[in-house]
């Protein structure tokens, strides 16, 4: 299954680089390991989205209230998978990503 996501400029650039592999967030129901996440980049400053899309892979969940995670958040360990300027390069169909902006 796959779920949208925001996440700020500075998690996008970590998690398209590779250095990031763990994602904070807000326990989200219906998210399971396996599932796909398209992560929506977000300026926090200009407040707005940027348009900017990335895909990734969701290879394990620590639910909070358990190893110093909070109650009511989440780690995602996520594997970058491509963003959405790869798949236009490639010529793929933008609609085809189920990816909404």
């Amino acid at each position: 299954m796959q779920h949208d996501i925001t996440v700020s400029q500075f998690f996008f650039s970590l998690i398209r680089s590779g250095k990031l592999r763990f994602l904070p967030h807000r326990t989200h129901p219906g998210l399971r390991e396996s599932d796909r996440l398209c992560l929506q980049e977000y300026d926090q400053i200009e407040r707005r989205y940027t348009g900017r899309e990335a895909f990734c892979h969701v290879d394990y969940i620590l639910f909070g209230g358990q190893y110093g995670i909070e109650p009511g958040w989440m780690m995602l360990c996520v594997s970058f998978q491509y963003d959405h300027f790869e798949i236009t390069r490639k010529g793929a169909v933008y609609e085809h990503s189920g990816c909404k902006p």
